[in-house]
């Protein structure tokens, strides 16, 4: 059996992984949010954001929860451990949360995606412009359905070139719609979140398993610590009796 030092080497080198946890969160969760923002900032609503302000929320959360998780074991602190293990387990829940929100977002991906696209095109593509020049030159698409789509413009728009052919005069336009590519990659990247929150859920598991059993092992510990002393005290009273010396007076 690991003895109480050791169970508290492993609560502080959790709490180091916790941090480090938090900084990967928000890093990966500020990096998703671009690369959406990027790409989709005129195709997706605002809730498709959420998620990832959620996961950079509790990326935080990991780095305050860190100063619990160190000074819980190290001080053996009841109230320090016992707090640990609630916000952990409300971490948890609401990181299961997200995950499961951004399935659901997921299962819409295509839906939404499809519908902002073609609104654009039809209404606003001049002024969604820019956003329709980087999403074609990146995912190497052109249109909604495809080319077919600028066939009632006098040209084509240079991202619809072929990226192999931009150093010649003509360029051969890409036949392939966006709507395809641009579904999928949103997809990708919604999955990257909710392999992430769901990874994050699991995290807390370890730290709610490796405490409680601290703790467990904590009280154990002491109710032998305070045996041990009683053990002591009743065997200096006895001393001290055949001694003919009065305990009360000296215990």
């Amino acid at each position: 059996m690991l003895s109480l030092k050791c169970r508290k080497a492993l609560c502080v080198l959790y709490s180091w992984m916790l941090f480090i946890s938090g900084v990967v969160l928000i890093c990966f969760a500020l990096l998703l949010a671009y690369r959406i923002f990027y790409y989709y900032y005129k195709f997706v609503p605002l809730n498709f954001y959420c998620p990832c302000a959620l996961l950079c929320a509790l990326g935080v959360c990991h780095l305050f929860l860190t100063w619990l998780a160190i000074n819980g074991p190290t001080t053996e602190h009841d109230f320090h451990i016992i707090a640990f293990l609630v916000i952990t387990a409300t971490l948890f829940f609401i990181e299961i949360s997200a995950g499961s929100w951004t399935i659901v977002l997921w299962a819409k991906a295509d839906e939404v995606v499809s519908s902002f696209m073609k609104e654009s095109l039809i209404k606003s593509y001049e002024y969604d412009k820019e956003a329709w020049k980087r999403l074609q030159q990146d995912l190497q698409c052109c249109g909604y359905n495809g080319s077919v789509d600028y066939t009632k413009s006098e040209t084509y728009p240079s991202s619809c070139c072929s990226i192999s052919d931009n150093s010649s005069p003509s360029c051969t336009i890409i036949k392939t719609g966006c709507r395809d590519p641009a579904s999928s990659h949103l997809e990708y990247l919604i999955i990257q979140i909710c392999i992430t929150s769901f990874s994050a859920a699991a995290y807390q598991i370890i730290g709610m398993v490796t405490f409680a059993y601290f703790y467990k092992f904590l009280k154990m510990e002491r109710l032998n610590r305070s045996t041990l002393r009683r053990s002591r005290i009743n065997s200096m009273r006895r001393q001290m009796s055949h001694a003919g010396v009065d305990p009360a007076t000296h215990i």
